[in-house]
């Protein structure tokens, strides 16, 4: 997905990613942060920040950061971010923070070395070019400073089984990559590695999805990028995937193994010399 595609697809989807999928990443992000140390940090900077939702947990919970900036590539997920900060009590004041609309690939106004924390939630399997986004990422951070990126694996959720019900149903992915292309640790490790950054930590882990009964099947299948994937296809073509997944549903509830999206989790760090 190119930059002009990129800015068109999330302004569509920022008030749906709001109100049905942020609350989900929060989870594994607020882990990610944790293997940060964040809560040491002074200086942090938020790549795809969407609404906001990461960034304003940290805002009401970091006592030593000095700034923190979000940078989104969606002018309206900016709005939305700004709109809820403007709402949020409990903000610390005494952090220098703003919303920002920019490019990850290009962060020309952020100075070189600046940064002590950079972190990044489902980003960098998404955009055209991830040794472009990782070299500006290096550049802004400081020597020994520090890195975290979550990307989505493919395998056993519900994001992997509904893809495959429309993809079985001619659906192809917009996008110029392969979405899952690095849903791997040894993946992601050498990504890292390959661009100069020394890797602390990978490790898998889950977004739980409570998804419980039809009605939240077909909430979260009627609105954002899944509503208007599966609103394009016929009504029984409509109808064999929606059996499809509340039967999986079905499956998972007797074995009380709730529909999840498993993740990859990385943590590097910029060499001191």
């Amino acid at each position: 997905m190119q930059v002009e595609q990129a800015k068109a697809h999330w302004n569509s989807q920022a008030k749906d990613y709001k109100e049905n999928f942020e609350a989900f990443t929060l989870t594994p992000s607020i882990t990610l942060a944790n293997m940060l140390e964040v809560q040491k940090s002074q200086d942090i900077l938020e790549v795809a920040c969407a609404t906001g939702n990461f960034s304003l947990h940290f805002l009401r919970n970091l006592t030593n950061t000095k700034t923190f900036t979000s940078v989104d590539i969606s002018e309206s997920m900016i709005e939305e971010a700004n709109a809820r900060k403007a709402a949020t009590e409990g903000v610390n004041q005494g952090i220098k923070h703003e919303f920002v609309v920019a490019d990850g690939e290009d962060l020309n106004f952020i100075k070189d070395e600046s940064i002590d924390t950079y972190i990044s939630n489902f980003c960098v399997h998404l955009v055209p070019d991830e040794r472009k986004f990782l070299q500006e990422a290096r550049r802004v951070l400081k020597k020994g400073g520090k890195i975290g990126l979550i990307v989505p694996c493919r395998e056993n959720g519900f994001v992997g089984s509904l893809v495959d019900q429309f993809e079985a149903a001619g659906w192809k992915f917009p996008f110029s990559k392969n979405f899952w292309g690095f849903g791997k640790r040894e993946i992601m490790i050498k990504l890292l590695e390959d661009n100069g950054f020394e890797v602390r930590y990978c490790w898998e882990d889950h977004m739980k999805l409570p998804y419980y009964e039809e009605s939240d099947i077909d909430k979260q299948m009627n609105v954002g990028p899944f509503g208007a994937i599966f609103n394009s296809f016929d009504e029984d073509t409509k109808k064999v995937i929606r059996e499809n997944i509340l039967k999986e549903l079905s499956e998972r509830k007797k074995e009380f193994n709730p529909f999840q999206i498993r993740t990859v989790s990385i943590v590097a760090q910029k060499p001191l010399n």
